[in-house]
């Protein structure tokens, strides 16, 4: 089978698909929520191989990974293990807001 297309309907179709390439191009990046799961009971912001508490809210703040936390994209879930987190660390600083000592 042999398709002949004329001049006319050539620049329409590269048209058309020069059209559809750019908003693909320029189209909004769609987040897709993360699920991050919290490994430890321990309040930490180290890096020990453990997703805790503190380092999951960094990941799902930041869209990066923490740790052994995954990144945040989106409304992220953060599912905790059983048992009780205390928030320990203390803010020694009266103003620091990177969870590197409390807040």
């Amino acid at each position: 089978m042999r398709v002949t297309l004329t001049q006319s309907t050539f620049r329409r179709t590269i048209l058309s698909i020069g059209l559809v390439a750019s908003a693909l191009a320029y189209a909004p990046h769609m987040a897709t929520a993360a699920t991050i799961t919290v490994t430890t009971l321990e309040d930490e912001m180290d890096t020990d191989g453990n997703c805790s508490l503190r380092e999951a809210i960094q990941a799902a703040n930041t869209d990066s990974v923490v740790d052994t936390c995954a990144a945040g994209s989106g409304a992220d879930t953060i599912q905790l293990p059983a048992g009780t987190i205390t928030i320990s660390l203390t803010n020694v600083s009266g103003n620091e807001a990177s969870n590197q000592t409390g807040d």
